[in-house]
């Protein structure tokens, strides 16, 4: 019995003060939203292919002028009978100004490329590292401008990748 009153007597002295620290609380930012991006593609592996590519990214850590997030990012090119698919994941780094909307971003990912020729096929690492921006065009529809080099093992070679296209923002804000 004199737990139980000890127990109401610690409560009930605490209350206030955790009354006024919840009321002190700032209010819970909303989530940064995803964005969703896809568009055409043209890739110079030791020779030109077009293609498409999709990647999404979401800002875990952002402040006003900064974000930091995962990345994914999946493409598919073929050309005079060579098809080449890579896909990767890895952190985006985002940047903006507060007067100007672009949202500029570098990104580094890993991930594996498969190259399929008429009589084979082979896998190999692949690390990609680039940047681009978004423009917004319409509330949560942006331009998609992205350049990336994908050096993929093995082969010893770097391919470069130039996309255009267009992002959505799926979430809050």
């Amino acid at each position: 019995m004199r737990n139980r009153v000890a127990v109401v007597l610690i409560a009930m002295a605490t209350m206030p003060f955790l009354a006024t620290n919840v009321s002190a609380q700032a209010p819970a930012k909303a989530p940064a939203p995803l964005l969703l991006g896809a568009g055409g593609s043209y890739a110079e592996a030791g020779g030109p292919a077009g293609g498409v590519v999709i990647n999404a990214s979401k800002a875990l850590f952002s402040g006003r002028t900064a974000g930091v997030g995962p990345v994914g990012d999946f493409s598919l090119h073929r050309e005079d009978g060579v098809s080449w698919t890579s896909f990767g994941g890895g952190i985006r780094l985002t940047a903006r100004q507060s007067s100007f909307p672009i949202i500029w971003f570098g990104e580094f990912l890993i991930g594996a490329s498969l190259l399929e020729m008429s009589s084979s096929s082979s896998t190999h690492l692949t690390f990609n590292g680039g940047g681009g921006l978004h423009m917004p065009v319409y509330k949560r529809v942006n331009l998609l401008f992205q350049f990336n080099v994908l050096h993929v093992m093995e082969q010893q070679y770097a391919a470069k990748r130039t996309t255009v296209g267009i992002s959505v923002r799926l979430g809050s804000n």
